[in-house]
């Protein structure tokens, strides 16, 4: 069976995109070494969002150090960066969230569990929510790639995920070609939410990348102003500062 769904749906490499030599891999075991090596993050982390620090002396990046945040903590699980002689995975997170290799998703979040098991278990969240993306744009992707992690996560850590409580109202322009400036305002007002269930009080935030903060924050200033308690934040791509 697991040969005839090989042939049939063939999984490819999350980091080279190869077609993976067995049904059972999530990536090639050298990618995964590479992975491992230059684009997983360690400490040190900022100790507010996660993203990673040049300079051990920091204790907050400079987004964080500049911009209050409403949520608790972040973690982040890859660098975006390119690596020289290396794909990067960047690109890979482009392919999951432009060109349907929602496959890599089972890699991004086992690698999220390996890593962060014990912190996500301390933030104690009653519930995931993936960040919403306007029905305009799941319409054009046919799908919302937080989502699609929001729910592997679930399965793999047995919290329940909610897909309809935050929603995105405003359809607003691509954040990547905005300033940091121009991100605040193009969210302001594009997020609402509706029908908390009422035993979710803390819940955990997943997006596939983290830049400026600025959509994590606005999403967590909604759910507050809605009566969660407490917003904890992941994300599987993180920039630098």
């Amino acid at each position: 069976m697991d040969k005839l769904m090989s042939l049939l749906f063939p999984k490819r490499c999350p980091f080279c995109n190869e077609v993976l030599e067995s049904f059972h891999l999530d990536i090639c075991p050298e990618c995964e070494k590479i992975v491992d090596e230059f684009y997983l993050i360690e400490e040190p982390t900022c100790k507010k969002c996660g993203k990673p620090l040049a300079d051990e002396e920091q204790e907050f990046c400079l987004d964080c150090k500049k911009n209050p945040r409403s949520f608790e903590q972040g973690i982040c699980l890859f660098r975006y960066g390119h690596r020289q002689n290396y794909r990067s995975m960047g690109e890979s997170i482009l392919r999951f969230k432009y060109s349907g290799a929602l496959t890599y998703a089972s890699y991004y979040i086992r690698k999220l569990i390996e890593t962060y098991t014990q912190v996500i278990r301390q933030f104690e969240v009653d519930a995931i929510f993936p960040i919403p993306v306007h029905k305009s744009r799941y319409k054009q992707r046919g799908y919302n790639q937080a989502e699609v992690l929001a729910k592997e996560l679930s399965k793999q850590m047995n919290i329940p995920v909610y897909s309809r409580c935050l929603l995105r109202t405003k359809k607003t322009s691509a954040q990547k070609e905005l300033t940091k400036e121009e991100r605040a305002r193009n969210l302001a007002l594009a997020f609402e939410v509706k029908q908390l269930p009422k035993d979710v009080h803390r819940v955990l935030l997943i997006d596939d990348i983290y830049t400026t903060g600025v959509t994590m924050e606005a999403c967590t200033r909604v759910l507050l102003q809605a009566g969660i308690e407490k917003v904890y934040v992941a994300s599987i791509c993180s920039g630098q500062n």
